[in-house]
């Protein structure tokens, strides 16, 4: 339900249809997340051991599988979305390092 750009904003299901119709005026499509997931995709893997990793700031501990599988199934739905929508001419976009 929460964007990975956008940690802890909620897209009820009663709103995704206007806001997938509203983003089309962008060539925009939006991934619609379970909550948990999210949670534990951002939090726990790409903020808690990623951005460390990145950033040359080594925690020991701060890896989690459980933690590694939500950023894979997260990736599988971004990966998937675009496989559903993309057109021969777009252009795919993926910024930063939680994709």
């Amino acid at each position: 339900d929460a964007l990975p750009i956008c940690p802890g904003v909620a897209v009820a299901e009663a709103d995704r249809a206007s806001l997938t119709e509203a983003l089309v005026h962008y060539s925009a499509v939006p991934v619609f997340l379970e909550p948990e997931t999210q949670k534990v995709f951002y939090t726990d893997f790409c903020r808690a051991f990623l951005w460390p990793v990145f950033h040359n700031v080594i925690k020991a501990g701060a890896y989690s599988h459980s933690a590694w599988r939500a950023y894979c199934t997260v990736n599988r739905q971004f990966a998937d979305k675009v496989v559903e929508v993309y057109e021969p001419s777009d252009l795919i976009w993926a910024h930063d390092y939680h994709l």
